[in-house]
C-alpha cells in the first residue's frame, strides 16, 4: 500500500463501498467477487493512482442466515463462533483478501452485520414495548463482539471509551474531516431512534473542535436520506405483508415455488425495515431535522463555512442526490451532495423497479420542519464502488 503524503494540499482519492454478499451474485466468473477482482485494476488506472484508503460503510457481512442459530443458542461462546463463521464465509475469497491486504480501510456496520433489519424488526420486541427480547439482545451482543474484533479494531478510536454507547468515530486526512455515524448500536424503531442524543453530542463536539482546520466534512451515514417516493413507500408498507403471504403460498407448490421464495428472499425479502431505517422515514423525521440543522449550519457559518458531503450505502443501487434547504438562514449553502455507493457484491436493485422509483421521486420531503428535501439525479443498477477525489 501507499502512505498519505505529508503535503496537506496534495490530491488524495479514496474508495467508498458497501453491501458485500457474493452468495447472491455468483454467476460473474469470480464466485460473486467480480468487482473485488477488478479493484486492483481500477485503482491502478492513471486517473485513480492517488487512491490511498477505502471506506466500507455497512453490511460487510450478511449474518441473516445465522439469525435462527444464534437466537436458539444458549451458550455465549457458541453465539460468537456463529458470527465468526459468517466472517469466514464472506471474507475468505482471495480477491477480497488481496484488496484489503493492500488498501487501508475503515468500517462501520449496518443491519446485516447483525441481522436483517436490526432495531426495526417488529418480532424482536417484547410485546408492544420498546424492549428487545432477551434472545434478540443476546444476538446483538454476539454481533457486537464479532464486529469489535473483525471490523472496529482497524478503525480510529471511537468517540467514547464505552463502546456500548456507540461506535461512532472521526478522523482527518489533511484538510478533510470524516465522521462515521453508528446507526445500529442504539437503533430502536419503537423509540423512533437512529442514534442517541449523547452520540449526536459527541459528533458535534468533535466537529466543533476541529472545524477551523477543515475545508470539507464527509459524513458517513450507513443508511440513506431518501430513495423513493413517500407515496410508494407508504403503499409498500401496507401491501408488503400480503406480498410475502403470496410468496409463501407459492412456495407450497413444490420445488419451483420454493426456488422462487428463496430468490425473492435474497433479492427483496421483507423490505419494510429498509424503508423505516432511512432518514426519510416518518418515524425518523425529528432526528433528520436535528442532523440536517447541524450540517446546514456548518455550511452557512458566516466566519468559517464548512462544505459537507454525505456518503451512504445500503440500498443496492449507487447514485447521486442533493439535499436542499429552503430555510433563509441557509441561503449561502442551500444544498448538500449525497453520494450512495452500493453494492460491491450484492445483486443490484432491479433496473425496472428503480426506474419506477426515479420517476415517482424526483423530489422527496425530509424531516418535519418542512424546509428540507432531496432530489435524486442519478442511480445506477449495477455492482460498483465509488472513487472520490479530494484536492
Amino acid at each position: 500500500f501507499r502512505t498519505l503524503s505529508e503535503d496537506p494540499d496534495e490530491q488524495v482519492d479514496f474508495v467508498v463501498m458497501s453491501c458485500h454478499n457474493p452468495t447472491v451474485s455468483k454467476a460473474d466468473g469470480f464466485d460473486g467477487h467480480a468487482v473485488w477482482a477488478d479493484l486492483p485494476q481500477i485503482i491502478g488506472r492513471e486517473s485513480n493512482q492517488k487512491v490511498r484508503f477505502a471506506l466500507l460503510v455497512g453490511d460487510q457481512v450478511y449474518a441473516d442466515d445465522w439469525q435462527d442459530l444464534v437466537l436458539n443458542e444458549e451458550n455465549e461462546e457458541a453465539r460468537l463462533r456463529h458470527y465468526l463463521s459468517a466472517y469466514r464465509r464472506f471474507w475468505s475469497n482471495i480477491h477480497y483478501r488481496r484488496v484489503l491486504c493492500s488498501l487501508p480501510s475503515v468500517m462501520i456496520w449496518d443491519d446485516h452485520d447483525i441481522t436483517d433489519g436490526w432495531g426495526s424488526e417488529e418480532k424482536s420486541f417484547e410485546g408492544e414495548t420498546s424492549t428487545f427480547k432477551k434472545n434478540w439482545q443476546r444476538l446483538f451482543d454476539a454481533a457486537f463482539k464479532a464486529f469489535s474484533v473483525m471490523q472496529a479494531s482497524r478503525n480510529p478510536p471511537p468517540l467514547t471509551e464505552n463502546t456500548r454507547e456507540g461506535l461512532d468515530f472521526c478522523f482527518m486526512v489533511g484538510k478533510f474531516g470524516f465522521v462515521f455515524m453508528d446507526l445500529r448500536t442504539n437503533r430502536n424503531l419503537r423509540l423512533r431512534r437512529l442514534l442517541t442524543e449523547d452520540q449526536a453530542f459527541r459528533i458535534r463536539k468533535w466537529v466543533e473542535d476541529n472545524r477551523l482546520k477543515m475545508q470539507t466534512l464527509f459524513v458517513v451515514s450507513p443508511v440513506v436520506f431518501s430513495h423513493g417516493s413517500p407515496v410508494i413507500e407508504d403503499l409498500t408498507l401496507k401491501a408488503w405483508p400480503f406480498v410475502m403471504w403470496i410468496v409463501d403460498v407459492i412456495a407450497r407448490w413444490g420445488k419451483w415455488g420454493q426456488g422462487l421464495q428463496t430468490k425473492f428472499g435474497k433479492s427483496l425479502g421483507d423490505i419494510r425495515d429498509d424503508i423505516r431505517d432511512s432518514w426519510g422515514s416518518e418515524e425518523n423525521a425529528a432526528q433528520t431535522d436535528e442532523l440536517l440543522n447541524f450540517l446546514f449550519e456548518l455550511q452557512n457559518d458566516k466566519d468559517h463555512p464548512l462544505r459537507v458531503v454525505i456518503l451512504s450505502g445500503d440500498i443496492h443501487t449507487s447514485g447521486y442526490a442533493n439535499i436542499y434547504s429552503s430555510d433563509p438562514d441557509h441561503a449561502s449553502g442551500s444544498s448538500i451532495p449525497h453520494i450512495t455507493s452500493s453494492s460491491v457484491s450484492y445483486a443490484p436493485f432491479n433496473w425496472l423497479l428503480e426506474a419506477v422509483y426515479r420517476h415517482a421521486s424526483k423530489s422527496v420531503a425530509l424531516g418535519a420542519r418542512g424546509v428540507y428535501s432531496s432530489q435524486i439525479s442519478h442511480h445506477f443498477c449495477s455492482r460498483s464502488v465509488a472513487v472520490l477525489s479530494i484536492r
